[in-house]
Order: C-alpha cells, then structure tokens, then sequence
C-alpha cells in the first residue's frame, strides 16, 4: 500500500504567503528544453505521478479549469483536461480529445494526450452547464481517473 506524504500545510502557508519565498515556488510540472536541472522538470513528475495529485486546476480569463471536467477551446473541439503543465514559460493542458457520433453522443480518447495552451481554452464545464452545451456521454466505461 502506497502512502501519500502531504507537507506541513502550516509552513507551506506561510512559504506561500511569503512575497520572497512564493515566486520560487512551483506547482506545475513543467517540460525542459534542453538537460533536466530541477526536480519539477523530471518526467517522472510529469508523466508517473497521479493528475488528481498534482495542481488541478488553471485559472485562465477569470474562469476555473479542472482536471477531468469537460472544456471547450476556443476552436469549438470539445476536450478533457488530463494535466497542467508549464512549456516554453505558458501554462498547457494534456488533454483527451471528445469526439462525437451522428447522434451527438460524445467518446473520450483516453488513449493519448495532446497538449493544448490553456490560453486556448475557452469554455469550462460551469460555462458548458449554463449554456447547456455539455456533451452527451455513451455511457460507456473509460480509463478516466
């Protein structure tokens, strides 16, 4: 059985709330353009630990973004957001892409992820719920979290 080692919440608050400290702080795994030289640039961070785990959520334009919730970007594709990620100094989504069938009913590829700039995405699921947009599921099972 694997445990979950979580750190002090009292002093990562105050790190956190420390204007010297919170700008070295990092709570994105983030993708290295040349030799890795930090621990949040290591792959196993990105791509070994579990989504739920790590940061789940992206703020872009004021709107909340999670992980395993429905978006939509700004082209109109429909998408699952798997993971954050910082890339070349902008905030990205590994997403699963949504597809559609003749009848609207909606299937997630959960067999691969493309990366997407979160400044790409457009819609979250509130937005999709009050706009009635939210896709139509199969019902069918999924590797999905």
């Amino acid at each position: 059985m694997s445990r979950i080692i979580r750190p002090n919440l009292i002093a990562a608050r105050y790190d956190y709330a420390n204007p010297l400290v919170r700008p070295h702080l990092h709570f994105y795994p983030e993708i290295p353009e040349g030799p890795i030289a930090e621990v949040w640039e290591a792959e196993k961070w990105r791509e070994h630990v579990d989504p739920r785990i790590l940061t789940p959520m992206v703020i872009v334009r004021s709107r909340h973004f999670y992980v395993f919730e429905s978006a939509r970007l700004v082209t109109g594709e429909y998408v699952v957001p798997k993971r954050w990620v910082r890339y070349k100094s902008e905030m990205h989504g590994e997403v699963f892409r949504v597809t559609f069938d003749n009848s609207g009913i909606t299937s997630i590829d959960d067999s691969t992820t493309v990366r997407v700039k979160a400044a790409d995405l457009h819609d979250n699921f509130l937005d999709l719920v009050a706009n009635g947009t939210v896709p139509r599921c199969d019902g069918g099972s999924s590797n999905l979290a």
